[in-house]
């Protein structure tokens, strides 16, 4: 649970906001079914409408109000360049650790699936 400085409460596996899920009842943020089909529904709402990962990312934790007027906060700027270094970490592991048990045409292949 965190709750943020417009007096909102995020909760849950996916910190689903209450004034944007007006409709869940206090268990159901806590409910993990619940929790990944409304925030997996609203990641896919933020991609569909960003248009690109780093603004889709922007909308789902500063909310897309605040992105749509240029307005995303610096906390939410300085978290997603955390999670895009996070994510060069995982590729660069499953290069090294992962590629490296096949053979190059079986890496071939399955790099160009990325």
């Amino acid at each position: 649970m965190h709750k943020n400085t417009n007096g909102s409460i995020d909760r849950g596996l996916y910190q689903l906001n209450n004034t944007s899920f007006p409709k869940l009842e206090e268990s159901d943020f806590y409910d993990p079914k619940i929790s990944a089909r409304y925030g997996l529904a609203h990641l896919r709402f933020c991609l569909n409408t960003a248009g690109n990962d780093i603004a889709a990312l922007a909308m789902y934790n500063a909310g897309a109000n605040k992105v749509r007027k240029n307005n995303t906060p610096q906390t939410t700027l300085n978290y997603i360049s955390q999670i895009q270094s996070y994510r060069s970490e995982l590729d660069a592991n499953f290069a090294s650790e992962v590629l490296a048990m096949y053979n190059p045409d079986t890496q071939a292949k399955l790099v160009a699936k990325k």
